[in-house]
């Protein structure tokens, strides 16, 4: 099946133009929507006609716009066929909850009834606290959309970006996908199933795949005011603190996106920002993920061993001698071997994480030192760096397990 080409995101103010097709143009209310590929595609084909006055040439050009919908401009804008997913009785204690979420959001104008061939499946999702997550699958309709190749940026960037810092602020948006329009013209695609029938996002959900990008194109637009990358919202102020304030002005302002006051965090020495400890001294790892591992019960199969090693890993930075204290896990995952969670294992599992290191910001004026190792079980790398004659962790260090 043909992909249909949604490649194309323009923002104007913080809408989108997805599109799926159908080739070159759409009707939507009455209006062909004319893509700038078919409009160079009418100029070409009308050029190469010699035979006939200028006139004629331009009724025939006006001719070929109002039939953009069967212009082809590439291999990849066939289309595909509506997605419409087979439908699935909900559980009768969940019927209650769909409503209210439903009702909800019809009264926040995120939604609108529809009618029309698109449909994909919500799922209720249980949080923690007992409450439910409204969820829509679009996997379907993700599995015939074009890719948006944008990138998003690196953990480690961003954190780094915070590098002699003296004051950090970090923006937290109130629900930030949905502050962003889909659209009028791809609403439909976003239509999800409910036992009353059809209802279609106005703004953009979660679940799209090309959503993120999407996003992030908007938080870099929007920052692009600010010294360096846009993409970072923590910012540095290494002078005094009314560089910091333009950049707090220049970050809430823009395409002048809500945020939500008590997940923002102001001139802070401190902050917890993609699950690390932000401070002037360095970075570690979010005590609060520290607790969560340090409290997983014991690990029943390969799978559970997986997921927290994949847990762990995430701050295998800030651990020292990782590789070797984790290798009795590891062992567990390998092809073939035999399960035996014993007391190396159980000991491996509460080890990590026990204490963490705090990594220090990288002076990139100063020289650095590279300290390498390596034994039978790993191999490790570290970047460190002098500064007032202590010798420091830098952001910069890998060990790993020798497989």
């Amino acid at each position: 099946m043909p992909k249909r080409n949604i490649s194309r995101c323009v923002m104007d103010e913080v809408k989108i133009a997805r599109r799926h097709g159908p080739p070159g143009g759409r009707r939507c209310g009455g209006t062909v929507h004319i893509t700038d590929s078919v409009t160079t595609t009418v100029i070409t084909v009308v050029s190469k006609v010699t035979d006939c006055t200028d006139e004629t040439r331009e009724k025939m050009a006006g001719l070929l716009r109002l039939r953009a919908e069967t212009i082809s401009v590439s291999d990849d804008d066939l289309g595909s066929k509506a997605i419409k997913q087979a439908p699935h009785r909900l559980p009768v204690r969940q019927n209650e909850d769909v409503e209210t979420h439903v009702q909800r959001m019809l009264e926040r104008g995120l939604i609108e009834p529809t009618v029309g061939p698109w449909f994909s499946l919500m799922v209720l999702v249980n949080k923690k606290d007992g409450s439910s997550l409204f969820c829509v699958d679009y996997r379907e309709l993700n599995e015939v959309t074009r890719k948006d190749a944008q990138l998003l940026p690196r953990i480690d960037a961003t954190l780094d970006a915070s590098a002699g810092a003296k004051w950090i602020t970090t923006l937290d948006l109130a629900s930030g996908y949905w502050q962003v329009e889909v659209d009028g013209r791809d609403h439909e695609e976003t239509a999800f199933a409910i036992p009353l029938g059809l209802n279609q996002f106005k703004v953009m959900p979660f679940g799209l795949c090309n959503a993120p990008g999407t996003f992030q194109r908007l938080m870099q637009r929007n920052l692009s005011g600010l010294v360096g990358n846009p993409a970072y919202l923590l910012r540095d102020e290494r002078r005094a603190s009314h560089p910091h304030k333009g950049d707090v002005q220049t970050a809430s302002g823009g395409v002048r996106l809500k945020m939500k006051p008590e997940k923002c965090q102001l001139m802070k020495k401190q902050v917890i920002y993609l699950r690390h400890v932000t401070t002037p001294a360095g970075i570690k790892g979010d005590p609060q993920m520290t607790a969560v591992v340090q409290q997983w019960c014991i690990l029943r199969c390969v799978r559970e061993v997986r997921q927290f090693l994949g847990l762990a890993s995430y701050y295998r930075l800030f651990i020292k001698d990782y590789a070797r204290v984790a290798d009795p896990l590891h062992e567990l995952t390998r092809k073939g071997e035999k399960w035996h969670y014993g007391p190396s294992q159980e000991g491996a599992s509460k080890l990590l994480l026990v204490s963490t290191l705090v990594l220090g910001h990288p002076d990139f004026s100063r020289p650095c030192a590279l300290d390498v190792d390596d034994s039978d079980a790993a191999i490790r790398a570290v970047l460190n760096q002098t500064k007032e004659d202590v010798l420091r962790y830098m952001l910069y260090c890998g060990i790993y397990t020798v497989h």
